[in-house]
């Protein structure tokens, strides 16, 4: 199986301590959860896997996935089925760190030179903060 080019790339996160795994379906702002950890021929302890980074952990210590671990990650991207309420969680999430990352540099301003921020901004700023969701409440 090819894997996706770099427009195409779905991206995976594993993680032990929480159980739970994440997928994220690019080109379609869908977000998927499955609370189990997939079996794979190869032992791991977490696993991320994105355009970027093709990596697990297994006791501490990275590892590259290699070509057949590449596509038997990319075969179980294709099985997982969208979870809406998290996929609106996720993107309520990005979006709402989008704005407080991109609004950060008022609130730095304000601390070294006392120049207040906009009402409108910490008004905004506030209702993003109250707006993200834990989405390890929401996995089933």
């Amino acid at each position: 199986m090819e894997t996706p080019t770099n427009n195409e790339h779905d991206q995976f996160m594993y993680e032990s301590t929480t159980n739970s795994s994440v997928v994220v379906k690019v080109g379609s702002e869908r977000a998927l959860t499955r609370n189990f950890k997939p079996v794979f021929s190869f032992e791991y302890d977490t696993i991320s896997f994105s355009t970027s980074t093709k990596e697990y952990n297994l006791g501490g210590q990275t590892h590259g996935l290699n070509e057949a671990q590449v596509a038997e990650v990319v075969t179980f991207l294709n099985t997982v089925e969208e979870n809406p309420v998290i996929s609106d969680a996720l993107k309520l999430n990005r979006d709402s760190m989008g704005y407080l990352t991109a609004t950060d540099w008022y609130v730095v301003r304000f601390a070294e030179t006392g120049t207040p921020v906009p009402a409108e901004v910490t008004a905004q700023r506030q209702a993003s903060r109250e707006a993200i969701v834990d989405v390890e409440t929401l996995l089933p």
